[in-house]
């Protein structure tokens, strides 16, 4: 009997049907591609109209105070018979005859506190941004006012053909701009990369990357510079020479390429550059942890490579020229050198507020508030904002947190836990305890029991007893970065989510595959009558009501991240620092989120504190303090 399963006849058709659909629908595709394609190469060959604003500065009646570092600066530039720095604190210019200093800030109208690139055109200084472009004329700071470059760094801005600039960003984009227009240039092939440096040769362009190397536009298309150019991954500078040959500072030596963009040589093989440049008659080349090295230009223009020793001022990013001499713009200050001279010496400016750019911490005790520094050291401010008494020790190691608990201050560091009190800085914890070398995150001290946060799990103090819960116990993740008490209830941030504890017991355990959670790294967390404001790093910011149910903030991007510990309580409202994306006001009661224009030295905002009726802003480039009545704050000044 023959068993053979029957053979079915639309088996046949309804295969080549499928196949035939498939070729269709993949030729759509690439139709569609194309198209996509070309509009993005039509769009990006379009010049624009170029949608500068005036930018206003803050009254001085307002009762704002900007604290920076002011030692770490990245370009210079001259600006009619003055001399123009950009750095960390903004624009620092001699005044005409050299009468002190005119400092242009935040607070005079950037609209952000660091400047990394300058370029002069037609009687005003473009300036890079840490977050867009600006121009100045000497008086007014206008804006670029194009949302995908404000939310970019501005790497470099170089001359092009007569009346143009070329700005080149950290994201890997290109614009051309010239009087009253701009277009986009397209970059085929430039993929997970950003443009470090630009300068034009005679055949176009010549741009560095920060992991791929050197590459010229050729006709829109990315190519290799011609000649044997040695291995190179990251270009910190590119500047042109009298003769139109281009220096390139990279991570290999410096590389010197002929007027039309092809590799010549390589000076200083296996040496890294941070700057090279021509400046009084004199080529410059800063080696990294090495010392800056100057040959005449006669000399080099003749053949001969004879540099020699000018000194080592620190990590040279620029150098602008005097009417005789080379001011260096360095992480450390700035030092002028003379040709002929046997060493710098630096250059006599208006010092900053602040030990150090980057605060993390954030605390208010004892009368005084607390400042907690990324590269170590804690330092005390009364109500004027007028430095105490700073604890620097190498205890005191990349501070994350900072608690007050009415007797002493706790501080959280990338090395363990410590006490700071009239008796000195202690450690916290037995010898044995994980407190004793684990990353800390998060202190929070509260009627007689001390919940730490840490990268091992979290610990609870209680008298002379100390607890560990981690994974085993619940948890979703051993790594916890934030904890808030609500109603009898600890919730409990890690990376894998967030984890709901009664007592000594997890309870409940929300994660992305079981809740609406959007991420399961959660990386702020702050109490309000609503519920909880759960902060992650790249879901955005949501609430957690006490039913169990999530519920989501109008106008919050989805993808936001919230900066560890970056969450405070002001009133009705909660405030929340993020990565790149200033300051965000939320109003729980009407689930709306709305962003804070504020006058801030950095986008990256990485604590925040309510104290009386002060507000202090901290972030990777200095502090905001501002009185929590000013203009800035209320609804009509919020985006």
């Amino acid at each position: 009997m023959d068993t053979t399963p029957a053979r079915n006849p639309l088996r046949g058709p309804l295969i080549a049907l499928a196949a035939t659909v498939l070729v269709a629908c993949f030729t759509l595709y690439l139709v569609f591609q194309r198209r996509l394609e070309l509009a993005e190469e039509t769009a990006r060959d379009t010049w624009y109209p170029a949608p500068w604003a005036a930018t206003a500065a803050v009254p001085a009646g307002a009762g704002c105070e900007l604290w920076t570092d002011g030692r770490s600066w990245r370009a210079g530039a001259r600006l009619d018979e003055r001399l123009v720095y950009g750095g960390d604190r903004g624009l620092l210019a001699s005044r005409d005859g050299g009468a002190g200093w005119q400092s242009v800030s935040v607070l005079d109208g950037l609209p952000v506190g660091r400047v990394t690139a300058m370029a002069e055109l037609g009687g005003r200084l473009y300036l890079g941004l840490g977050g867009g472009l600006a121009r100045w004329d000497g008086r007014t700071v206008e804006r670029f006012n194009l949302p995908i470059l404000s939310a970019d760094w501005v790497t470099a801005l170089a001359p092009g053909q007569a009346g143009q600039i070329w700005c080149a960003t950290r994201r890997g984009q290109l614009l051309e701009l010239e009087a009253g227009r701009f277009r986009a240039v397209a970059l085929p092939g430039l993929r997970d990369d950003g443009v470090a440096a630009v300068a034009m040769s005679r055949r176009g362009p010549v741009l560095g990357t920060f992991r791929h190397g050197l590459y010229r536009l050729d006709d829109g298309r990315l190519v290799r510079p011609g000649g044997a150019l040695p291995p190179l991954q990251s270009v910190a500078g590119l500047e042109a020479l009298p003769d139109a040959s281009l220096l390139t500072a990279t991570d290999a030596g410096l590389a010197v390429l002929s007027p039309a963009g092809d590799f010549i040589e390589m000076l200083f093989p296996g040496r890294p550059v941070s700057f090279a440049g021509h400046r009084v008659g004199q080529v410059i080349c800063a080696c990294i942890e090495d010392q800056v090295y100057a040959v005449a230009w006669s000399d080099w223009n003749a053949g001969r490579r004879r540099f020699i020793p000018i000194g080592a001022p620190g990590l040279v990013r620029s150098a602008v020229a005097g009417p005789a001499a080379i001011d260096l713009l360095t992480d450390r200050g700035i030092f002028r050198w003379t040709p002929g001279a046997t060493g710098c010496r630096p250059v006599e400016v208006p010092a900053g507020e602040l030990a150090r750019p980057s605060v993390m911490a954030l605390a208010a005790g004892g009368g005084s508030v607390w400042l907690g520094y990324f590269d170590g050291g804690i330092e005390a401010r009364d109500g004027t904002g007028r430095r105490r008494e700073g604890v620097d020790t190498p205890a005191l190691n990349t501070i994350n947190h900072l608690a007050w608990d009415g007797a002493r201050l706790w501080a959280g560091t990338a090395q363990g836990l410590w006490t700071v009190s009239a008796a000195g800085v202690q450690p916290a914890g037995a010898a044995e305890s994980p407190l004793r070398s684990a990353y800390i995150n998060q202190v929070i001290p509260a009627g007689g029991v001390t919940w730490v946060c840490h990268g091992q799990g979290l610990s609870v103090l209680r008298g002379g007893s100390e607890a560990l819960f981690y994974a085993l116990h619940g948890l979703p993740s051993n790594k916890v970065y934030c904890a808030v008490q609500r109603e009898g209830r600890l919730y409990v941030g890690t990376l894998g989510g967030l984890a709901v504890m009664v007592g000594e017991r997890v309870a409940a355990v929300h994660q992305v595959d079981n809740s609406p959670l959007r991420v399961n790294w959660i990386t702020a967390l702050q109490a309000c009558a609503q519920g909880v404001i759960v902060g992650t790093y790249g879901g955005g910011i949501q609430l957690l009501a006490p039913d169990g149910t999530w519920r989501e903030f109008r106008g919050a991007g989805r993808r936001l991240n919230v900066n560890p510990n970056a969450l405070c309580a002001t009133g009705p409202w909660i405030l929340a620092g993020t990565l790149e994306e200033g300051l965000w006001r939320l109003d729980p009661a009407r689930l709306q989120a709305v962003r804070l224009e504020l006058p801030l030295p950095s986008r990256s905002v990485q604590a925040v504190l309510a104290d009386g009726a002060t507000l202090y802003v901290a972030t990777d480039n200095g502090v905001l303090r501002v009185p929590l009545t000013a203009e800035f704050l209320k609804p009509e000044h919020a985006s």
